[in-house]
């Protein structure tokens, strides 16, 4: 087990998209290490981990995406650790350009100050975060678009997390706050694919 830096106890969930291996294949044997279910293409927020088709993907039958139930502090790091180390065992499974890693973390507690705070940083810094990313993510990626101006999220209109959540258009952006109203979570899109915990 790899050690783990300091982890909060703000919640947190992880969408893994995958290529090259079946959605069915890849739920069976999630199941030998976490409770997980093949559900097809689905949105629900579930107590389980569930496998689901993809749309960004060119594949149905052999592309997907792992989704965590809400996850939280080490307990949720060491499970997310497990599913990783068994995704590393079925045979084909790979990333490629067209996959991502998406993390959402728990909003609930935070102002609509704040998570202003946090878009406002992120495009700040976005030029330098493209920087470590493969150009695949970088600019205005298709499923993880560049930042629009931050006016959109500070204009004094903006005074409730639904207001944020439509600010922003859409949610493929490389920080999603439409999640804001549908999951209580900021999203991070940028990130490219990885099966590596």
């Amino acid at each position: 087990m790899i050690n783990l830096p300091t982890i909060t106890e703000r919640t947190f969930g992880i969408e893994i998209e995958f290529v090259n291996a079946s959605p069915r294949t890849v739920a069976t044997a999630l199941n030998e290490v976490v409770d997980c279910h093949y559900e097809g293409y689905t949105h629900q927020v579930t107590r389980h981990w569930k496998v689901v088709t993809d749309s960004s993907l060119n594949s149905y039958d052999n592309a997907g995406e792992v989704v965590s139930p809400i996850l939280k502090g080490v307990e949720g790091a060491r499970e997310l650790e497990r599913v990783c180390t068994a995704l590393d065992t079925i045979e084909g499974i790979k990333v490629n350009r067209q996959c991502g890693l998406h993390v959402h973390l728990d909003a609930n507690d935070m102002t609509v100050g704040q998570i202003q705070t946090v878009y406002n940083r992120y495009a700040d810094y976005e030029a330098q975060i493209d920087l470590v990313m493969p150009r695949s993510r970088r600019g205005d990626a298709r499923w993880a678009a560049k930042l629009d101006d931050k006016d959109e999220v500070n204009h004094n209109r903006v005074k409730s997390k639904r207001d944020l959540s439509n600010a922003t258009y859409t949610r493929y952006k490389k920080l999603n706050l439409e999640s804001l109203t549908k999951y209580g979570t900021i999203e991070f899109r940028q990130h490219s694919g990885t099966l590596s915990f």
